[in-house]
């Protein structure tokens, strides 16, 4: 009789609502107060993404963007770091819309990593060039005014011909190499170590009479 009388203990037990949420079953259903605000507002077509992607990890991305593109703002207005940017500093505020730092870390961190690699070695690829290039000079005057070197009163043909030259096989390597690789986080790392770094370095370096490294920065004038 023990065995029977703990059988339907067990039995009654088991049928028994749940105690911890009283009986209420309605409990566990959200309430119609945890909706968006907007779940009974009839939006337009042309609206409707809102709702759609109204949630936190949407907007996390959204607003590291924002912030990194205010961070620049900032810098791009105060005047030391401007001068210490150089003269391609609004590339910062045009860098902040096409890198937005949208994607997870890993990501960033590859595609900021490279675009510091590729920029240093385009950088460097150009102060060899230079140097070359003052080797082969016959006039060398670091005490050219800065009317002369704009007026193009120091070019020469062999110092130029030797930047072509760094420049074209700089050019090329980076090209070979991003013909090689698929699109991806590297795209704008070649982009700026063509562009910002050989192009315009071993471009405007030709019009000085001495090795100008620092080319881009107007401090240096």
């Amino acid at each position: 009789m023990s065995d029977d009388h703990q059988r339907d203990r067990y039995s009654t037990s088991t049928l028994q609502p749940d105690t911890f949420n009283g009986g209420d079953k309605t409990k566990e259903t959200p309430s119609a107060n945890s909706k968006p605000f907007w779940s009974s507002v009839i939006l337009p077509p042309a609206l409707q993404w809102i709702p759609a992607n109204w949630s936190w990890s949407k907007w996390k991305p959204v607003l590291r963007s924002a912030l990194a593109a205010w961070i620049c703002l900032v810098l791009f207005l105060i005047p030391t770091t401007l001068n210490l940017m150089g003269q391609a500093a609004f590339l910062i505020i045009i860098a902040s819309f096409l890198l937005p730092p949208s994607e997870p870390f890993i990501v960033m961190l590859q595609r900021e990593l490279s675009i510091l690699i590729f920029a240093a070695s385009g950088w460097a690829w150009s102060c060899l060039g230079i140097k070359v290039a003052y080797i082969a000079r016959s006039t060398k005057d670091p005490t050219a005014s800065f009317a002369d070197i704009m007026a193009g009163q120091y070019i020469e043909p062999i110092p130029t011909i030797i930047m072509a030259v760094f420049l074209f096989i700089g050019s090329f390597v980076f090209m070979y190499i991003k013909s090689r690789m698929p699109p991806g986080p590297l795209t704008f790392a070649y982009l700026f170590s063509c562009m910002l770094c050989m192009d315009m370095s071993l471009t405007i370096a030709a019009l000085y009479p001495y090795p100008y490294y620092t080319v881009r920065q107007p401090n240096a004038y």
